[in-house]
């Protein structure tokens, strides 16, 4: 099962200082677990 979402990036400012996030793509993986009664 692939469920699509949509997410952005929040750099810190460091990060935007050092230059350490650059545009692109990525991907990313999420566990979840589902319980019901």
């Amino acid at each position: 099962m692939v469920i699509a979402l949509q997410a952005y990036v929040q750099a810190e400012p460091a990060a935007k200082a050092n230059q350490g996030i650059v545009e692109g793509a990525f991907t990313a993986t999420a566990t979840f677990a589902l319980e019901y009664q």
